[in-house]
């Protein structure tokens, strides 16, 4: 094999193989969504839940943009919450749902929510969310989604979320059960998202979560 030929399979493996995933998965920067696609994580969140989530939103979904999980009626109150509402950040936690005074923007941000400690976090900047309880229905389909809000009594979303994910942590007792990489499935260039801590999504039965929706796929960025 040539040299030229030896540089190009190197830059293959590197761009293919090589990284913290494994051989048939090329991460990428992000994956980014449309108001028409969603994850479903399958993990419900309750009071000793803590995510982080490197994301943008980019556009309005009407006059709110959430994601997370909550109820569609009754005395259920299994939020576990945050977004854009009307121009302000919100956060619902169980029974409790505030919104900020700080005004929404499209940049790049470091979200948190620790419901241990009843904080929501936009980069270092925290806000109390005093919950006091969490109750679940008792039929629950799936968990917590990304880009958008899944009622978890029904199954519906609402809102979905224009919305740019970079990764995604989601801490329960203070153990990582959910380590969210963007990333493609190189054999049909399909996106998604790679769970480095293994949980099983149940469309791929494999660690790698993808689209719940039928119709418009994500869209991705490459690593620079």
């Amino acid at each position: 094999m040539s040299v030229q030929g030896n540089d190009l399979m190197a830059q293959w493996w590197v761009q293919n193989c090589a990284g913290r995933l494994p051989f048939g998965y090329r991460e990428v920067e992000y994956i980014k969504s449309s108001g028409e696609q969603y994850i479903d994580t399958m993990l419900v969140h309750d009071g000793t839940c803590k995510i982080e989530i490197d994301m943008k939103f980019d556009s309005f979904a009407g006059d709110r943009n959430y994601i997370g999980q909550t109820f569609s009626s009754g005395s259920s109150n299994p939020r576990f919450a945050f977004g854009i509402s009307i121009n302000v950040w919100y956060c619902g936690l169980g029974d409790k749902n505030i919104t900020t005074t700080a005004r929404t923007n499209f940049n790049r941000h470091i979200f948190k929510i620790d419901a241990p400690n009843k904080k929501f976090w936009v980069d270092g900047t925290s806000y109390n969310v005093a919950w006091t309880s969490f109750s679940f229905p008792e039929v629950m389909f799936g968990g917590l989604a990304l880009f958008g809000r899944k009622m978890l009594d029904t199954g519906v979303l609402n809102p979905y979320a224009n919305m740019t994910l970079y990764s995604s942590k989601h801490y329960k007792n203070g153990v990582l059960v959910r380590n969210y990489v963007p990333c493609v499935r190189i054999r049909d260039s399909k996106p998604g998202l790679y769970d480095l801590c293994g949980s099983i999504c149940p469309l791929t039965n494999t660690p790698f979560y993808i689209n719940t929706e039928s119709g418009t796929d994500f869209t991705w960025g490459e690593l620079s």
